[in-house]
């Protein structure tokens, strides 16, 4: 199972990256977190996120490797995958809604 998701997320990584905070938000947060960040399915806010949280939890993740539980469960992003100003342009993009 654990074998098959990377799989998937490697083949999901051959896309090219998008460009903008906005683009960046939906390609990597908007599924767990809402359209508008307020909290969609993983019922985590992020729109009064601390940039010092939002940079955090984005580079140590949350919930291990609990994968099916999305309340629980966010990956870990290192520099390579998202760059800080990347990050950045998400939690300006954010504070935008």
């Amino acid at each position: 199972e654990d074998a098959t998701l990377e799989e998937i997320w490697d083949y999901l990584d051959t896309f090219p990256q998008p460009t903008t905070g906005e683009e960046l938000y939906m390609d990597y947060c908007r599924n767990c977190h809402g359209l508008d960040a307020l909290g969609g399915v993983a019922d985590a806010e992020l729109v009064n996120s601390p940039i010092q949280d939002f940079v955090e939890n984005t580079r140590q993740g949350r919930g291990g490797t609990n994968y099916g539980v999305r309340t629980l469960f966010m990956p870990a992003r290192t520099s390579a995958e998202l760059s800080d100003a990347e990050i950045q342009a998400i939690f300006d993009h954010v504070q935008s809604l």
